[in-house]
C-alpha cells in the first residue's frame, strides 16, 4: 500500500511541476495592464493554493483490512490512535484502538485513494483561458466549470439526518414490587461463569455471554444451566473477543465475534447454526441487533458522524445515511458509542448511546423520527487529543475527556423500550427508563433492586453484577 502511495504522489508531483513551469514561462493573461511580473505571482500563487486545496476530494476507491487482538479485551474502546499520511491522490491512515487499560482491541489499515477537484478544476481553468486567448473571446467552458464545482461540493454534504432538538421529557419514578423467580451465585472458584458480558433473553430463557471463557451460557427462567456454546479459537462455532449477543423470533442466539470478524449463530439448542462474514464492512460494530427472522444484522459505524450498516446472512453489506449530532461539540467517534437491540418486529432496532444523550429509533438502515432524549442530560464527552509529527508522518492520540455514562442497557419488550440509566444521581445504573417504541414518547421509571447489566423478556428482568464473581437474579414485576 505504502509504495502505491509514494508512487502516486510522486507522478501528481511531477505533472504538477510541468504545469507550474509552464505557467511561470508564458502566464495567462486575465486583463488589460497586467505585467507580465505581475501575472507570474498571480499564477504562482493560485498553482500553490490548488496543490494544497488538491489534498481534500471525494473519494474514488477505498480498500481496509484490520487486524483484532487475539485476547479478550477488559472494555470497549476507550482511546484511538490515528496515523494519517496524506498526498493529493492517496491517503493512507492507520487506527488502533485500545480498552482503558491500554490492550489493543484493532488496528485498522485504510488507502483510499481520492479526486483532487480542485486541482483539476484549475487544471481546466487554465485550458479554458488559454482556449480563450487562441479565440479572442469568451468561453462558456468556465460556467460549466463552476457548475461542476458546486454539485461537487452539494454531493459531498447531501444524506445527512440531523438529529434535532427535542423537548426533554421529565423523568417519573414509580413504584414498583419485584418477585424474585431465581438466584444464581457462583463461587471465585468455579468455573460455571467467568464473568457476565452481555445478555438476552426470551420466552425460553436467558442467554449470557461469557467473554472470558469464549462461551454462550443458556439458562432457563428457573436459573439452571442448560448449555454452553463456543470456546476460543477461530474454527467453526469457536469465538475470539466476542462482544455482544442478539436472540432472534427462533430463539437463535447471534454473536459478534470481532476477534474472528463474524457473526456466529447458535441454535435453540447449542449446535452451530450460522456463521456470517463481516469482511465487507470498512469499519468495526461494536454492539450488535438482529431482526425478527435472524437473516439481517445491524449496527452503527463509528466515525465524525455516525452512519447506520445492515448484513445479511450472505455478508452483503448495506449502509444508510449518516447522522450527524448537532449537540456533538468536538466529540470524536470513541465518544458515540452506543448498545444496540433488536425490536423482535420486522427490521425495527435501537441505538442508545452509553456516553451522550439519547437513542434511536430504526428501521432497516432508515431513522424512525428524530433523537429520542434521556429525562437526565448526558453530554457527549470531549475528547483529549495529542498530535505527533515525524518527517511526512502525523500521528494523532484521542482520548475519552472524563466521560460520564447514560444508557447502560437497552431492551425491547412487548412494544416496550426500556433503558437502564446510569448518570450521575445516588441511583445511578438502578434507574429503569420506559419509552413506548412506535413514537419514542417517554412513559415512566421504575427503580430496580440492584445495578448491573440488565436484560428483560415481557415482565420478567434479569439484572447481573460480577462482584468479584458473577451473579445473576431473575426478578419479575409484581
Amino acid at each position: 500500500m505504502e509504495s502505491l502511495t509514494w508512487f502516486l504522489t510522486f507522478a501528481v508531483l511531477a505533472v504538477w511541476a510541468v504545469v507550474g513551469a509552464e505557467l511561470l514561462r508564458r502566464p495567462p493573461t486575465v486583463g488589460e495592464g497586467w505585467s507580465p511580473a505581475r501575472l507570474r505571482w498571480l499564477w504562482g500563487t493560485v498553482w500553490i493554493a490548488a496543490l494544497v486545496g488538491g489534498v481534500w476530494g471525494p473519494t474514488l476507491w477505498s480498500h481496509s483490512s484490520a487486524d483484532h487482538a487475539r485476547t479478550p479485551a477488559v472494555g470497549p474502546p476507550a482511546e484511538r490512535a490515528s496515523t494519517t499520511l496524506r498526498t493529493p491522490f492517496a491517503v493512507q491512515t492507520v487506527h488502533t484502538d485500545r480498552d482503558a487499560a491500554g490492550q489493543v482491541i484493532r488496528t485498522e489499515n485504510r488507502l483510499t485513494l481520492q479526486l483532487p477537484v480542485v486541482m483539476l478544476l484549475f487544471l481546466g481553468g487554465v485550458w479554458l483561458l488559454r482556449a480563450r486567448e487562441r479565440r479572442a473571446g469568451p468561453h462558456p467552458g468556465a460556467r460549466v466549470a463552476g457548475t461542476a464545482l458546486i454539485l461537487v461540493v452539494l454531493a459531498a454534504c447531501a444524506g445527512d439526518i440531523d438529529g434535532e432538538q427535542q423537548p426533554r421529557p421529565d423523568r417519573q419514578v414509580e413504584p414498583a414490587a419485584w418477585d424474585t423467580l431465581a438466584y444464581v451465585e457462583v463461587a471465585p472458584e468455579d468455573t460455571l461463569l467467568f464473568a457476565v458480558n452481555d445478555m438476552a433473553a426470551s420466552a425460553r430463557g436467558l442467554w449470557v455471554l461469557d467473554r472470558i471463557g469464549s462461551r454462550v451460557a443458556h439458562f432457563d427462567w428457573s436459573g439452571e444451566l442448560r448449555w454452553y456454546a463456543g470456546r476460543t479459537g477461530s474454527g467453526p462455532g469457536e469465538l475470539l473477543n466476542p462482544r455482544a449477543v442478539a436472540v432472534d423470533d427462533q430463539d437463535r442466539v447471534w454473536v459478534l465475534d470481532m476477534g474472528n470478524h463474524r457473526i456466529t449463530g447458535f441454535g435453540p439448542e447449542g449446535r452451530m447454526a450460522e456463521e456470517v462474514s463481516l469482511r465487507g464492512l470498512e469499519a468495526t460494530l461494536h454492539t450488535l441487533a438482529v431482526n425478527a427472522a435472524g437473516n439481517r444484522f445491524f449496527g452503527m459505524v463509528l466515525g465524525d458522524r455516525l452512519q447506520p450498516v445492515a448484513v445479511d446472512v450472505t455478508g452483503r453489506v448495506e449502509t444508510g445515511r449518516r447522522i450527524r449530532l448537532r449537540d456533538a461539540g468536538d466529540a470524536t467517534s470513541i465518544a458515540f458509542q452506543g448498545v444496540a437491540r433488536g425490536a423482535g418486529t420486522g427490521d425495527r432496532w435501537v441505538y442508545a448511546f452509553t456516553t451522550g444523550d439519547g437513542f434511536f429509533r430504526m428501521d432497516g438502515v432508515e431513522a424512525m423520527g428524530e433523537r429520542v432524549r434521556y429525562p437526565e442530560w448526558i453530554p457527549f464527552p470531549g475528547t483529549h487529543v495529542q498530535r505527533v509529527e515525524a518527517d511526512e508522518r502525523v500521528g494523532i492520540t484521542t482520548r475519552l475527556a472524563e466521560p460520564h455514562f447514560s444508557a447502560g442497557d437497552v431492551v425491547i419488550t412487548g412494544g416496550r423500550i426500556l433503558v437502564r440509566f446510569r448518570g450521575d444521581t445516588d441511583d445511578a445504573g438502578r434507574l429503569l427508563d420506559t419509552y413506548d417504541l412506535e413514537t419514542g414518547e417517554y412513559l415512566h421509571t421504575v427503580r430496580l433492586p440492584q445495578s448491573g447489566r440488565m436484560t428483560a423478556w415481557e415482565d420478567r428482568i434479569v439484572l447481573a453484577w460480577n462482584d468479584p464473581a458473577p451473579r445473576l437474579l431473575f426478578l419479575e414485576i409484581s
